[in-house]
């Protein structure tokens, strides 16, 4: 698995690289901490972004940790999405190709399942546990405009940024009997640099004058996450026996809350002026100044709470609903209108045959949902908010006799900033689960 792992963390990184070769300019990212990414499992967003309720046998969920300790085997994730966007307003249209590495997820059962079968135990008390990485925000713009002064002559205004945050996940979840209760720490941390520009050219083109503004932000922080589970079994037995699982019907409740937090920013400031000589790279400069300051400031919180029904392992629905508090939010150096949002959520997953031999179509699973609701970001005073549906299908693979799977979701909707400014996109994200059931298999020697 190890060996799998590495050449599709290769082929993913050169992927990656090629979507990332061009500069975008994206306006949503010149406030605050930039535009926030939505980068959860493939699985879990195709089936209408079920962030609470969303728990697999070979999947995880790393927005509730209590999905962790349904694991049967070790799971390795990573997604990688591509977006096509076309921003426009009253007078102007941009429209551009995104992509990036969406997450990558490690995560395993404490107590092996393999072992319990061979010792023949039936151990009440799960545990599972993992870590993961993902894109939280990005920062990516680069726009200029020329005026004309009757004295100083051509002035070109300049405005470009980049970087981003990320968050480092570690996820542990217990389940006793029908009731899972789950724990997060997710560490925020990543650098964002903004740059003002204004140069000054002379009527004759020879020589030129800029001042300069740069602010450079580091960001860390810890935040905390607790989440809980509970599944009420409608038909608990059969014929007198304990039903199969992948026969039971379930009813999930799912919930999560996330306290507010305080995250440490570091802000470099560098104010400039300096002259060089057009079309050289000569310069020289006249003035500098620079200043540095570390406070630390308020970041949001969050709740979550779901529903769903589940029969056996042929279908499914659920409903979500999120919401983000930002009446705290205070970053020094990243300073924004952010508000309060809601999100509600519904998916479903359909699998015709999910033990089919006969069938590859019949055995993958085929998912849709809808999502609306508001983002942080207000604009002119205007909350900004988002429409969107998504279609996945997801199969599975078989190497070895271990089950792992290929997700794809493609999502297009509208996303409306202000009065003005308005988003169309779509987005595709494939990932790709990889499991391993020999993890913390004790080995027997005659």
């Amino acid at each position: 698995m190890i060996k799998k792992t590495l050449l599709l963390f290769l082929i993913l990184n050169c992927i990656e690289s090629l979507l990332n070769a061009q500069d975008l300019h994206n306006p949503v990212s010149l406030y605050g901490m930039g535009q926030f990414l939505e980068n959860d499992q493939t699985a879990v967003i195709s089936n209408g972004w079920a962030s609470n309720t969303f728990y697999d046998r070979y999947h995880v969920n790393f927005d509730n940790p209590a999905s962790y300790p349904n694991l049967l085997s070790t799971s390795f994730e990573v997604g990688i999405n591509s977006s096509y966007t076309s921003m426009n307003n009253a007078a102007s249209k941009y429209n551009f190709w995104s992509g990036q590495l969406a997450h990558m997820s490690l995560a395993f059962p404490v107590f092996s399942p393999y072992n319990e079968l061979l010792e023949k135990k039936n151990r009440k008390l799960h545990w599972g546990m993992g870590i993961a990485l993902k894109p939280y925000s990005r920062v990516s713009y680069n726009y200029n405009f020329i005026t004309d002064d009757l004295t100083l002559g051509p002035v070109v205004n300049k405005h470009f940024g980049k970087g981003g945050t990320y968050k480092l996940l570690y996820n542990n979840g217990l389940n006793y009997k029908n009731l899972s209760l789950g724990v997060g720490l997710q560490y925020v941390f990543g650098k964002i640099l903004r740059t003002d520009e204004l140069n000054f050219q002379d009527n004759n083109g020879a020589f030129g004058y800029v001042t300069s503004k740069e602010n450079q932000v580091y960001v860390k922080g810890l935040q905390y996450k607790f989440s809980a589970m509970y599944n009420y079994i409608l038909n608990p037995k059969t014929k007198g026996k304990p039903t199969d699982y992948d026969k039971q019907k379930r009813i999930t409740i799912g919930a999560s809350f996330q306290p507010s937090s305080s995250l440490k920013t570091s802000i470099d400031k560098v104010n400039s002026v300096y002259s060089y000589q057009l079309g050289t790279s000569l310069a020289d400069t006249l003035t500098s100044s620079f200043d540095n300051a570390s406070v630390k400031s308020k970041f949001n919180a969050g709740y979550g709470i779901g529903v769903s029904y589940q029969h056996g392992t042929n279908w499914q629905i659920n409903v979500n609903y999120d919401s983000e508090i930002y009446d705290d939010y205070a970053l020094q150096g990243l300073e924004a209108d952010y508000r309060n949002t809601y999100m509600f959520k519904i998916g479903a997953e359909w699998c015709p045959e999910p033990n089919s031999f006969s069938s590859f179509m019949k055995r993958s699973k085929y998912r849709v949902g809808f999502r609306t609701g508001t983002l942080p970001l207000a604009l002119n005073n205007e909350q900004s908010t988002v429409l969107s549906g998504v279609i996945g299908y997801g199969f599975p693979i078989y190497v070895n006799r271990q089950i792992s799977f290929v997700n794809i979701a493609v999502e297009g909707g509208k996303k409306t900033f202000g009065s003005t400014l308005k988003e169309n996109y779509v987005k595709i994200q494939i990932g790709f689960n990889l499991n391993d059931d020999y993890w913390f298999l004790k080995r027997k020697f005659d």
